[in-house]
């Protein structure tokens, strides 16, 4: 997910409203290009993965300088790290899991992993 200052994630978070399974976005022409270009990025991911706002979340960990969560969606789901920390108790994803880092930056990483298409199962 390619990279991300602390100062862009904070703007990302100042950008979302409600709850956290639907989001509302919205982009300010002072903003750079790249994090227009990010916000997006995200955005596709949510919808190629069918991610809702009724879609479960699992949380694995909440610890002071981390958190890690599942939302799971109809397509595929995301694997949430926020935070300074970095001892993830076996919850980083293994190479061979399936699962590709679509975001990363301070103090953050999402990874996703998609349900094999129908039509590759064919």
């Amino acid at each position: 997910m390619l990279g991300r200052s602390s100062s862009g994630m904070r703007a990302l978070q100042e950008r979302e409203h409600g709850h956290p399974a639907s989001p509302l976005t919205s982009y300010c022409a002072q903003d750079s290009p790249k994090l227009r270009d990010e916000i997006i990025s995200l955005i596709k991911a949510r919808k190629r993965n069918g991610i809702r706002s009724d879609s479960r979340l699992y949380v694995h960990l909440a610890k002071q300088d981390m958190y890690v969560a599942d939302v799971d969606g109809q397509n595929g789901k995301l694997r949430i790290k926020l935070g300074p920390g970095m001892d993830m108790e076996g919850l980083a994803p293994a190479k061979g899991e399936g699962w590709k880092a679509i975001a990363a930056g301070d103090g953050f990483c999402i990874w996703e992993m998609q349900k094999p298409s129908k039509v590759a199962a064919k």
